[in-house]
């Protein structure tokens, strides 16, 4: 990127419209039965401050609360046991999940059965169990979650591979706009692919921001992607990638080397 005097970020507007393309972009692609939930908004409380609060009397005895029991997994599992997946003690990340968005544990394969926790998601070090089940239109796996078992779809997990610098000299004006350029340049038909928005964290420097993007599906048997981290700068000509990385996303485990198996 040649060097320009610098100005300020992108406007708000721009940023969401920026936003609103690749969530579009990622629905369109996604198709249903997804197990990706959004975290609901944060209700903020506020007391009224014109009178002063009035002591409460108690008029029955307080009653004690039990902590809650743990759902229980049916006697029965839904779908078929199968050989390939994630083996035992396999380190999983997660992937493909908005960066406002969570990939939900259940305590069974299906999105009929109960919620029993969230991942981020950046969320890493997953461990599996080597316990893998095929329904008819998804693929669960059983994963260790807070010293208990819980089951994810495989479609919003993998192994983060190799990984090496890019040079790129693309610039766009606006960064979301840059990050969908690069993006992209990944981004297959046949299979359709989906672009996700995995993080975007201002830097200390206010003119740089960084993203990260994950591209899904590239039909490829042991390739499910690519995780793309872009530190985008924005100046008086443009906003153009300070750095540019690479990162394969694997579905079947990885080699010594980190390349897919």
């Amino acid at each position: 990127m040649t060097s320009r005097s610098r100005r300020r970020r992108p406007s708000p507007r721009g940023a969401v419209a920026g936003l609103l393309t690749i969530a579009l972009a990622a629905t369109a692609c996604a198709g249903s039965g997804t197990d990706v939930v959004t975290q609901d908004p944060t209700t903020i409380t506020t007391t009224d401050t014109t009178t002063s609060p009035q002591p409460t009397v108690a008029t029955t005895a307080p009653t004690t609360t039990s902590e809650a029991t743990p759902p229980t997994p049916p006697d029965s599992l839904p779908g078929d046991l199968i050989e390939f997946g994630p083996a035992q003690g396999d380190q999983l990340d997660v992937v493909g999940v908005a960066f406002d968005d969570v990939l939900n544990v259940r305590v069974a394969p299906g999105t009929d059965f109960e919620i029993i926790g969230t991942l981020d998601p950046d969320a890493s070090g997953v461990t599996a169990t080597g316990h893998n089940r095929l329904l008819s239109n998804s693929f669960w796996v059983e994963v260790e979650f807070d010293d208990q078992l819980g089951w994810v779809n495989e479609a919003f997990v993998g192994y983060l591979g190799v990984s090496q610098e890019l040079s790129t000299d693309q610039e766009a004006d606006g960064m979301y706009a840059l990050g969908e350029l690069l993006a992209s340049t990944y981004v297959t038909q046949d299979p359709p692919s989906s672009v996700t928005l995995v993080r975007n964290a201002a830097d200390e420097d206010e003119f740089r921001t960084t993203l990260i993007y994950d591209v899904i599906g590239i039909g490829d048997d042991s390739v499910k992607g690519f995780r793309l981290t872009i530190v985008a700068e924005s100046d008086l000509g443009g906003t153009g990638a300070v750095s540019f990385t690479e990162q394969t996303i694997c579905s079947r485990g990885l080699a010594p080397d980190l390349r897919c198996v």
